[in-house]
């Protein structure tokens, strides 16, 4: 099938993430992106194969911005200034962009999704990594903090945590907390004597302090 005059899949895939957005990830299909562009139905597919397609290609655009995002906030920062950068572009995203938010927490097999998400990924690898854990608990911390940060802003996004006290921005600032004393203090892998200690200012301060 010959692809519409003007219509390229650049296009489609900034309209499908601008419809994402405004609508929800799980709200777009080809009808209604076929209605937003002014063309029917039949003539995406000789740019997309289906909905699923339609809704990888939002995904593997999601986690392009998100990783632009997030490479802009950690630049030259390190531990706790670079988790709680990260943690600030992901909320930011959240709101700025729903949609594409909302489609990074999706799964694709695709192989652009995942070199995408893998992008991601590596971010918060090297973010973790300053806190110098070892490289084979770096997989695990990555799942862990990202996890730990969506999680947080998926309930929240809900309203979770409408109905209760103190504020939620308290607690997420408690989260971060918690985090970085995490990845300060990382547990030894199982059958190893030790993991990341504390950091250089931490295990300073905790010599210097009187006994109790």
């Amino acid at each position: 099938m010959a692809a519409t005059v003007g219509l390229t899949l650049e296009h489609v895939g900034t309209v499908a993430s601008e419809l994402a957005d405004r609508l929800g990830f799980n709200r777009v299909t080809v009808s209604a992106l076929a209605r937003e562009l002014g063309v029917k139905p039949a003539s995406l597919y000789a740019h997309v194969r289906g909905l699923d397609a339609l809704r990888e290609i939002i995904g593997t655009r999601a986690h392009a911005v998100l990783a632009a995002d997030l490479t802009r906030a950690t630049a030259g920062l390190h531990t706790r200034a670079a988790l709680a950068a990260a943690a600030e572009a992901m909320l930011e995203m959240s709101r700025r962009h729903p949609g594409l938010w909302q489609a990074s927490r999706a799964h694709f097999a695709g192989e652009e999704f995942v070199a995408a998400g893998r992008r991601v990924s590596a971010i918060l690898g090297g973010v973790i990594r300053g806190y110098g854990l070892p490289a084979s608990e770096v997989p695990h911390a990555v799942r862990i903090i990202g996890s730990s940060i969506g999680g947080f802003i998926g309930l929240d996004d809900t309203g979770g945590f409408s109905h209760s006290d103190p504020e939620t921005a308290a607690s997420w600032q408690r989260l971060i907390d918690v985090l970085d004393g995490a990845l300060s203090h990382w547990p030894a892998a199982p059958g190893t004597a030790t993991a990341a200690g504390p950091n250089t200012a931490t295990a300073t301060a905790m010599s210097t302090e009187e006994p109790r």
